[in-house]
């Protein structure tokens, strides 16, 4: 029974993604963020100003906001509502990407299946949505409104311990749900399984053999049972 509430949950999530973000959004940000990949390792690489030691450190944190400004570009390509100011965390601002139902932000991970602090990250939408403003500024209105669900573009490289060109290249790209109580992923679909959901257009460029990841349900409630 617990499955199937949890299947009936997943048809509502890819109807809402289906309907209100487009598959080319998708499709340009595995492309773009390839070529991010790439990019920022050439040119941390290249800089003579770096120490060969601290490299790696430097290029995770310039990867971060080349990847803030495919996402900003993709979501004004694609008309989706955003805010590039109003989630803030440790004096940092994150991209914040909306729809009617959906609120998403990316972000690097060193593992697919890693959580980068969900239950901040939750707790961050959670005050914008719960708080009433009138700061908005240039950002539209959608931006503050509740959302059915939240969620979080997660890409990783081949190996983030080394630094040389294979290991850094664009790994894996997800879209993960969080559970209510953000503790852990309740969905997971790579890129290629949300393009998908979609129905088929001109040609299919996607072969969806993986299932989205589900946890056993079974065990987290014996764990619970346990605690």
């Amino acid at each position: 029974m617990l499955a199937g509430i949890f299947e009936q949950i997943q048809r509502g999530l890819e109807a809402q993604i289906v309907s209100s973000i487009p598959r080319g959004f998708w499709e340009d940000i595995r492309g773009s963020a390839k070529q991010a990949y790439r990019d920022v390792y050439a040119e941390v690489k290249a800089d003579p100003n770096v120490v060969d030691e601290q490299r790696l450190n430097k290029l995770h944190q310039d990867r971060h906001f080349r990847m803030e400004n495919v996402f900003l570009s993709l979501a004004q390509k694609h008309n989706l509502d955003y805010s590039a100011a109003l989630i803030e965390r440790n004096k940092r601002t994150y991209v914040y990407v909306v729809t009617n139902s959906i609120g998403i932000t990316q972000a690097y991970v060193k593992r697919i299946g890693d959580r980068p602090n969900p239950a901040r990250y939750r707790e961050s939408l959670a005050r914008v949505s719960a708080v009433p403003r009138l700061d908005l500024g240039d950002d539209p209105i959608s931006i503050c409104m509740p959302k059915q669900f939240y969620g979080l573009i997660t890409h990783n490289p081949l190996n983030h311990r080394k630094f040389d060109e294979s290991s850094q290249q664009l790994a894996m790209m997800q879209l993960c749900i969080p559970t209510l109580d953000s503790k852990k992923w309740a969905y997971e679909f790579s890129i290629e399984e949300v393009l998908a959901m979609y129905p088929e257009t001109e040609k299919s460029i996607v072969s969806p053999n993986r299932k989205p990841t589900w946890k056993d349900r079974k065990s987290d409630s014996e764990s619970s049972s346990a605690e």
